[in-house]
């Protein structure tokens, strides 16, 4: 007979590692190469850099789960996991918010300089850190035996980590899409004379890359939120464990299909960086 819950164990580890493979892949050419340490790429290092957290400790966590059960019934150990599993899952809301709240700041308030340095962006960067660990400071607390988590966790896991973060992402570029929607049909007052403007409005000197940039935000925030909500919720929800295991894998297939696609989303809109590792790729072919 079948065992499904083996093939889904597997499928997810296999999807999970697919995902960390492609975020490294990401991450490496960011790190290494001077020509792509800009503000932008460095926001989506960041980013990527949280996805291979998170999904290479999912690569893990399953294969402890459905391979190494007996782990979980040790105490220091399950302190350890579920301790970086909550640093895990802030990674990818934390990380679409850090980049959506630099790009808002270098939009809608343009005219100030400091928006565009990199020492605004270390600060985005170090703030984030520091709220997540303010967020993660209840989770810092021992777990019962048997690796028994208390029974609020999951839902402050669900609002303060993934909803609360999504919803202020979701705002801000919704605000940036406003703002760059309202400057385009902005008109000058023209003097009825000689038709010569007489005032000039500043607006943002958009670029096609930047407009991209935010409607792939807005469409990786709609691939992830809605991806991680559903099996978070119903974490959240079924704290008894009446739900079969069943459900369980097939919203965690699931979430991990939808953070495939939001690399792959990236990945393609990234022309500099995908062509980059493209020619790499093709180069190390041709030599084997």
């Amino acid at each position: 007979m079948v065992d499904v819950e083996l093939i889904f164990a597997i499928v997810k580890i296999i999807l999970s590692g697919i995902s960390a493979l492609i975020a490294l892949l990401y991450c490496i050419p960011i790190i290494f190469l001077r020509r792509f340490h800009d503000t932008f790429n460095l926001l989506v290092l960041n980013l990527c850099s949280g996805v291979f957290f998170a999904t290479g400790y999912y690569v893990g966590y399953f294969t402890v789960y459905h391979f190494y059960l007996y782990f979980f019934w040790t105490q220091p150990f399950c302190n350890f996991l579920y301790c970086i599993l909550f640093i895990a899952v802030s990674e990818i809301p934390f990380g679409l918010l850090t980049l959506s709240l630099s790009r808002y700041c270098t939009i809608v308030h343009h005219t100030k300089g400091f928006f565009k340095t990199k020492i605004f962006l270390a600060l985005c960067l170090v703030s984030q850190r520091i709220i997540e660990c303010l967020l993660l400071l209840p989770f810092a607390l021992p777990i019962g035996a048997y690796c028994s988590i208390p029974k609020w966790s999951f839902g402050y896991l669900l609002v303060s980590i993934i909803l609360l973060p999504g919803l202020i992402t979701l705002l801000l570029n919704l605000a940036i899409f406003k703002y760059v929607h309202s400057s385009s049909r902005r008109i000058q007052p023209i003097n009825n004379t000689n038709q010569i403007p007489v005032a000039s409005i500043q607006v943002p000197k958009l670029t096609r890359r930047d407009m991209n940039l935010l409607r792939q935000t807005i469409i990786i925030w709609g691939i992830v939120f809605i991806g991680c909500v559903p099996s978070f919720a119903l974490i959240a929800i079924d704290y008894q464990g009446n739900v079969p295991r069943l459900v369980y894998s097939l919203l965690e297939i699931w979430d991990n299909l939808t953070v495939f696609a939001a690399l792959i989303n990236l990945f393609l809109y990234n022309s500099e960086v995908r062509i980059y590792i493209k020619n790499k790729l093709i180069g190390i072919f041709n030599f084997i």
